[in-house]
């Protein structure tokens, strides 16, 4: 109580208004999660698919050749020259993934 001996609360207004807010926090990062474990899930088959298809197209390049071993486009560099995933989902070092859109225009 204060000098006047009223008492001042935020009441039952106050007590909803944050209970609401507080429920909508908690649905929202419910929502969040869903969303980025989706995100994740998609990104996931993408590089599934994307490496389905580098495996595709070497193969398909490996039975075209008829050259000699080490010559034509098929030729590989040494190791660790290529493109390699580390760290997170998505994140590539290195090499060249083949597409144009990474890279500036000159």
């Amino acid at each position: 109580m204060n000098g006047t001996g009223v008492e001042i609360t935020a009441g039952l207004g106050g007590f909803l208004a944050v209970f609401f807010l507080a429920c909508v926090v908690i649905l929202l990062g419910f929502d969040l999660n869903k969303r980025l474990r989706r995100l994740n899930h998609q990104e996931e088959l993408r590089l599934e698919e994307e490496r389905l298809n580098q495996e595709r197209r070497a193969r398909e390049a490996g039975e075209g050749d008829t050259g000699a071993p080490g010559e034509g486009p098929t030729a590989e560099g040494p190791v660790g020259e290529g493109p390699t995933v580390d760290g997170p989902v998505g994140e590539v070092r290195g090499g060249d993934d083949g597409r144009a859109g990474d890279r500036p225009s000159s």
